[in-house]
């Protein structure tokens, strides 16, 4: 097989879930499924950035917000009993507190898919007002169990995805 960006022929498949894409080894091109290319594109980026790949796509989504920048995430450890989260600074800009509004607006829609409430604390932290996305579990972190922390975990996708389709509606574009 040939790669079709650089022509090299030594490209080697790999797996990528339970699909396979081949990745030239000079060049880096992937090449296959376009879903599982998405994925695997998906985790060299996460990669890059040193993000946990399972929160990676909301942050992602998160980032494309005007004003928003990723700080710290973590997708959590049901066996560490961690929860995930992200949390972000809002670059002092116009429009950043509607922003921010709108944020909340999604978050409480997308609460029918979700397993667990999502909620945006405000502190300070390293000279910066920081805004954390996090699971509400109306009880203290050290009560959890690891089938909540994987519940909330399951969280991660489904709120990307439903703030992804949000950005682009009316309310969330109109100024």
């Amino acid at each position: 097989m040939e790669c079709y960006e650089c022509g090299n022929d030594a490209v080697r498949p790999r797996q990528q879930g339970d699909r396979t894409v081949y990745e030239c080894t000079f060049c880096g091109a992937l090449d296959g499924d376009a879903s599982a290319v998405g994925e695997a594109f998906i985790d060299r980026e996460a990669a890059e950035r040193a993000v946990d790949r399972d929160v990676f796509p909301l942050v992602r989504v998160l980032e494309r917000i005007p004003g928003f920048h990723a700080r710290d995430a973590s997708g959590g450890s049901p066996a560490e009993l961690i929860p995930p989260y992200v949390s972000v600074y809002i670059e002092d800009a116009d429009g950043a507190l509607r922003q921010l509004e709108h944020l909340l607006q999604s978050l409480e829609m997308s609460h029918r898919k979700t397993n667990w409430v999502w909620a945006i604390e405000a502190h300070y932290d390293h000279a910066e007002l920081r805004f954390t996305m996090r699971p509400r579990f109306m009880k203290p972190v050290r009560e959890l169990t690891a089938d909540e922390i994987t519940q909330a975990q399951s969280d991660l996708r489904t709120l990307a995805s439903r703030i992804d389709r949000d950005l682009a509606l009316s309310w969330w574009t109109a100024r």
